[in-house]
C-alpha cells in the first residue's frame, strides 16, 4: 500500500452506554498512525460536541454527555505524510461510518405512595428533566417477578393513580422514558399497604360471579354468568381501583336464578383493573374483578 492512505474504515455500535457516556470503538486500518473521532448531535456533524484528535487505540470512553440524548459519531484515521518519519505530521483520509447512540434516560427517584384506599393508591416519583415521560410499574413483589400492571408512557408527570386488584401489598417502581424512547433503569422499590376496609364487605350476598375472557382487550365483548339472589331490577356498576364509578348498565327486571349477562365492548375504555358490582333492586350482590389490556 502507498504511503499516506489506508482502507477503509469501519466504526461498530458503541459499547456499554450509560446516561452521560459511551464507548466509541472502531476496526484498525492498515496505514493509520492514529485516529480522530467526532462526536456530534446531528448527522451532518454540524455540531461536534467532543472530539478526540490523535487517538493511538481503536477505542475510546466518551464522557460528559447528556442523559436521554442521541448522538452520533465518527472515526477518521490519520495517516502518516509521505516521507515524513514523525507520527504527529499526518492527514485526514476519509471518515468512517456514522454510529447513532441513544444515552439512556436519567433513573427516577420513587417516592411514597398517597391517597391509599381500599382498592388503589398513587404513585409519586421525583422528576429527573422537563421532557420526560414515566412508566409505572406495579407487582405483588419486591423482585417484580409478579407484575400486575405497567403503565403507557405519560409526559409530564410526577404520579399516576393506580388501580390495583384487592390484596393488602404491592410494589411500584417507575422507569423514565426520554424524548429518543430510551428507558432508564428501574427506581428504587416503593412498598403500598391497602387500607383494610374491603369493597366486598359491602355486599349484601357474595354471589358467584364468572366473567370471560378476563383479561380482556378493550372493545372485547364480556359474558357475565351468575345467580341472582332475589327477583328484581339489575344493575351493572364498572368501578376502577380507587372507588371512582366509570360506567352503569340497568339491565331491567332479572328474575332470581342464573343469568348471563352480557356487557358492551366499549364500556370500558382504558387499561387497568375495575370492579365489576352487581346489585338487584339497589342492593350489591356480588363483584369480581376484570383486567384490560391492550
Amino acid at each position: 500500500m502507498p504511503q499516506g492512505t489506508v482502507n477503509s474504515l469501519v466504526a461498530f455500535d458503541a459499547v456499554n452506554p450509560t446516561t452521560t457516556s459511551f464507548a466509541a470503538i472502531w476496526q484498525p486500518v492498515s496505514g493509520a498512525v492514529n485516529y480522530t473521532v467526532q462526536v456530534a448531535t446531528n448527522l451532518n456533524f454540524s455540531t461536534i460536541v467532543r472530539l478526540y484528535p490523535q487517538v493511538s487505540g481503536t477505542t475510546i470512553q466518551v464522557h460528559g454527555l447528556q442523559a436521554g440524548f442521541t448522538y452520533y459519531y465518527r472515526v477518521i484515521a490519520n495517516s502518516a505524510l509521505a516521507g515524513s518519519k514523525n507520527s504527529a505530521e499526518s492527514h485526514n483520509d476519509a471518515a468512517s461510518n456514522v454510529v447513532a447512540v441513544s444515552l439512556p434516560a436519567d433513573v427516577p427517584t420513587a417516592l411514597a405512595a398517597t391517597n391509599i384506599g381500599t382498592a388503589g393508591f398513587v404513585a409519586n416519583w421525583e422528576s429527573v428533566g422537563d421532557d420526560a415521560s414515566y412508566r409505572v410499574q406495579v407487582a405483588s413483589d419486591i423482585a417484580f417477578e409478579n407484575v400486575l400492571s405497567e403503565t403507557p408512557a405519560e409526559k409530564l408527570l410526577t404520579s399516576s393513580a393506580i388501580a390495583v386488584p384487592n390484596a393488602p401489598v404491592y410494589f411500584y417502581r417507575v422507569f423514565a422514558v426520554s424524548e429518543n424512547g430510551s428507558l432508564s433503569s428501574a427506581s428504587n422499590p416503593v412498598e403500598v399497604r391497602l387500607t383494610a376496609t374491603s369493597v366486598r364487605s359491602t355486599l349484601t350476598h357474595n354471589q358467584s360471579i364468572n366473567i370471560a375472557p378476563n383479561p380482556a382487550s378493550i372493545g372485547q365483548m364480556r359474558t357475565i354468568r351468575t345467580s341472582l339472589p332475589e327477583s328484581g331490577e339489575l344493575t351493572v356498576r364498572v368501578i376502577d381501583m380507587l372507588g371512582r364509578e366509570i360506567a352503569t348498565m340497568p339491565h331491567g327486571y332479572k328474575a332470581s336464578g342464573e343469568q348471563t349477562l352480557h356487557l358492551a365492548p366499549n364500556l370500558v375504555q382504558s387499561v387497568g383493573v375495575y370492579m365489576i358490582r352487581l346489585e338487584v333492586n339497589g342492593r350489591a350482590f356480588g363483584a369480581t374483578q376484570v383486567m384490560v389490556r391492550n
